[in-house]
């Protein structure tokens, strides 16, 4: 089965410049190291690329948002059928 080309998650951090902004990623509860894994692509502003979606890749994800002045993070569950796929944010 050929995965679908790419899904986003999109992040959108708003904070003052000054302040230095970490964030991280999982899937099903592992950190992502975009370095050793090439399905997936972190962008500048901090949004997730999947690419080459397939059913392994499929689950829970999590991003984290730390600072100096406070933490957040978001979830989002990515259901792989067949050649399509669904995004559910909580």
């Amino acid at each position: 089965m050929k995965g679908v080309k790419l899904v986003m998650f999109d992040l959108s951090v708003s904070h003052d410049p000054s302040v230095v902004v970490t964030i991280s990623w999982y899937h099903a509860n592992n950190l992502i190291n975009t370095t050793v894994n090439d399905n997936f692509i972190l962008y500048e502003n901090g949004s997730l690329g999947i690419s080459e979606v397939n059913r392994e890749l499929a689950g829970a994800y999590r991003c984290e948002i730390m600072s100096e002045v406070g933490d957040d993070n978001a979830e989002a569950m990515l259901t792989v059928q067949g050649h399509y796929y669904i995004i559910l944010y909580k």
